[in-house]
């Protein structure tokens, strides 16, 4: 009887042993870096995550490195699911820069340097409301080049300058040419711009009234800054500049109906903006865009964070003083 006793202790403890070995044993084989996948909640979060990084060819340099951006792009998708649960007139979605934090974002792609600058050109042309067509769309009559790409690079108001010299040489010459935002980058330090650290579409427009501005295939974008200039001149010559009312509605909309038109907005809140009318702002200015037309309901605006982003790279804001829209508006006179 004792004999048989001590065989089944043995063998209790040895159980024991070995439920333990099994209980711990997964744990021990996972890496300090292997995030828990506790639902099929997370489990879609890796899935879409891995689909973002192929359809936009994302590459990171370590564990550690995509870890991070896996835990910035799953708090990303649950604002955009959160968001698009609410009943808005717009809708958010991923895009190739999700993978971005908000201060990430902010810093990189929103780079409207309007401190210290006082209009010096504000048009007094007369706005007669009644006479403006209910809507203009100037990609439909070829005045529109197609949707750029800045990088990450603060260089947005060079974009917006480039958008409304291209418009400006349409309506001037009937054609249509892409014109140099790195030249704008390169040379006009002297007016107050800083490169991919920021500036304004104001003070490129007074740089190329001096000196004009040559095509993209000759001064090719790099998304980087340089402190020199390789060339200070250009085909395409302006004679002055015109700078809406700050705040005037009305006459941006004439200036829409007339040309595409440079504006300043607060894009703060874009970065995941999808499709729709989009009203979800501040008025803070903090980025360069193009304003190619309007209806009735919203305006009409060119971006230039490549066609991944926004109705292929374009986004509707709605109409009135949207995202501070009609606060800082300008446009090149040839």
């Amino acid at each position: 009887y004792k004999k048989i006793k001590i065989q089944m202790k043995g063998l209790l403890l040895l159980a024991l042993a070995s439920f333990t070995l099994l209980s711990v044993g997964p744990i021990l084989l996972l890496s300090p870096q292997t995030p828990l996948i506790r639902s099929s909640q997370n489990v879609n979060y890796v899935s879409e995550f891995e689909n973002f990084n192929f359809k936009y060819n994302k590459q990171y340099q370590s564990q550690q490195q995509y870890q991070y951006r896996l835990q910035v792009f799953t708090e990303n998708l649950k604002y955009i699911e959160q968001q698009n649960k609410k009943s808005q007139s717009f809708t958010l979605g991923v895009n190739s820069i999700s993978h971005l934090t908000r201060e990430e974002f902010i810093q990189t792609y929103l780079g409207l340097n309007i401190i210290n600058y006082y209009p010096e050109n504000i048009s007094q042309e007369i706005v007669n409301v009644e006479d403006l067509p209910d809507s203009v769309d100037w990609r439909t009559q070829g005045a529109v080049t197609p949707v750029k790409d800045q990088g990450q690079c603060g260089s947005c108001w060079a974009f917006s300058t480039t958008g409304s010299l291209e418009g400006a040489n349409y309506l001037q010459n009937k054609t249509l040419s892409a014109f140099s935002e790195q030249q704008l980058m390169d040379c006009s330090w002297l007016y107050g711009n800083l490169g991919c650290n920021g500036g304004l579409m104001p003070r490129a427009f007074k740089w190329v009234a001096s000196h004009g501005v040559t095509t993209e295939d000759k001064y090719p974008y790099e998304a980087k800054s340089h402190f020199s200039c390789k060339n200070k001149n250009g085909e395409f010559k302006i004679s002055s500049y015109q700078e809406i009312p700050v705040g005037d509605c009305d006459a941006l909309a004439q200036s829409v109906s007339q040309r595409p038109t440079s504006i300043a907005v607060d894009a703060s809140n874009w970065q995941s903006y999808s499709s729709g009318v989009f009203d979800d702002c501040a008025t803070r200015l903090n980025h360069g865009v193009l304003a190619v037309g309007y209806t009735s309901e919203y305006w009409i605006v060119k971006n230039s964070w490549n066609t991944s982003w926004g109705q292929q790279g374009y986004i509707n804001l709605k109409r009135g003083n949207t995202c501070g829209l009609c606060n800082s508006a300008s446009y090149p006179v040839a």
